[in-house]
């Protein structure tokens, strides 16, 4: 297994021999992977709890966004696949490993649709991405937001609210 992640280097250095050092998050423009303590590494230990999570199969990449960028415009020239760039760290990724030697089967999962990064996505590729009708569909809504307390009583109150016509 290969995990891609951004320029937030967590996990890559973790697999790469340092101590499990979680950080402040870096902004990136893979937006969902700006986490610099990533809450999925306890899963990942739980899973592996009978072993050193290092023995595993398991490598991670982080690719910065100047790599996000050429990924994303490489893809689309090469595959006719835009990307977002979340996928474009899965693409960059395999496309490592791939140099590394390693040509066993593998399988990227695209997480988002690139209409969703259209501000990254379309400059890059010259051109309008079209969402999905259901994304479509989505972004026409009119958004509506209400300050709350970050606390658990204040969430409480919003979701006993009847009137909040959420």
């Amino acid at each position: 297994v290969t995990l891609a992640t951004n320029a937030n280097r967590t996990l890559p250095d973790f697999f790469g021999g340092e101590e499990f050092d979680p950080r402040e998050s870096v902004a990136t423009l893979a937006n969902a992977m700006d986490v610099g303590e990533p809450s999925n590494f306890e899963r990942l230990a739980w899973l592996f709890r009978d072993r050193d999570l290092r023995e595993a199969d398991i490598d991670a990449v982080g690719i910065d966004d100047e790599r996000i960028r050429q990924t994303i415009v490489e893809t689309d020239r090469d595959r006719g696949l835009a990307v977002c760039p979340h996928t474009a760290c899965a693409m960059a990724a395999l496309e490592d490993r791939r140099e590394t030697g390693n040509d066993r089967p593998a399988l990227v999962v695209a997480t988002a649709h690139p209409a969703k990064f259209e501000s990254v996505v379309e400059p890059l590729l010259g051109r309008r991405i079209p969402p999905p009708p259901a994304l479509a569909e989505l972004l026409e809504k009119t958004s509506h937001a209400e300050p709350m307390a970050a606390e658990y009583d204040a969430l409480l109150a919003v979701l006993r609210d009847e009137d909040q016509n959420l």
